[in-house]
């Protein structure tokens, strides 16, 4: 019997260990209530395509890899909006009823043709984008572990990693926003770790920076 129980005490500590770097469900939920917002408000639904052609549907569907929001083959993957397939090597941006997703790639990509949604959590003079990235933890199981990751993009410009410097640059031309950074992440860096901390965090910075420096524009996007 105490053998029982100390096999079940120690299968209860792995998956504690394993789920611990997880997403909680609650925050998997806030992070679709984001996206929604981050969607715009004055379209349905649509496929930008990378020479700027814009098709617009009642009906997407993806491709499985897409769905999961893994890493893509532009090759193999694709979507289909009222019927017309689109490679996924042919667009660039995609809103569904969930979300606004642009096409990113990582600069650490192992593959140059490889590319992962980020869904769009606000959108105003700066664009505040994320995504999830996969890995398998085994023990006498599979589970998975996600890592949390950010994107922004200012104006028209090309998608960035947030990282501490990078972002206060971003923000730099607007004191308040700035001010109201480097008190949120006091300890000079983003901390992946604290989720809920560094996506609310994240969140108000963007939106008193849009809301400083482009409030029509924030206001039309609601």
């Amino acid at each position: 019997m105490k053998t029982n129980f100390n096999l079940n005490l120690l299968t209860v500590s792995i998956v504690l260990f394993a789920t611990s770097c997880m997403a909680p469900r609650p925050m998997a939920s806030k992070f679709k209530t984001e996206q929604k917002r981050g969607r715009d408000t004055t379209e349905g639904i649509f496929v930008v395509k990378k020479d700027g052609e814009k098709i617009s549907g009642t009906k997407i569907t993806t491709s499985h890899k897409m769905e999961l929001l893994q890493t893509a083959n532009p090759v193999q993957e694709s979507v289909a909006i009222n019927g017309e397939t689109v490679k996924f090597a042919d667009y660039e941006l995609v809103q569904t009823s969930k979300a606004y997703r642009a096409l990113y790639y990582p600069e650490q990509s192992e593959k140059n043709c490889d590319g992962v949604y980020v869904n769009r959590l606000r959108f105003g003079k700066i664009n505040l984008y994320h995504y999830e990235e996969q890995a398998p933890v085994k023990f006498n199981y599979q589970q998975k572990r996600f890592y949390h990751e950010y994107v922004f993009q200012k104006a028209d410009g090309k998608l960035q990693v947030v990282t501490y410097a990078s972002f206060a640059e971003a923000i730099g031309d607007d004191k308040v926003a700035l001010s109201k950074f480097k008190e949120l992440f006091a300890e000079g860096r983003i901390q992946k770790s604290e989720i809920e901390k560094t996506l609310n965090g994240l969140l108000a910075v963007t939106e008193l920076y849009n809301g400083t420096n482009n409030n029509d524009y924030l206001q039309a996007s609601r």
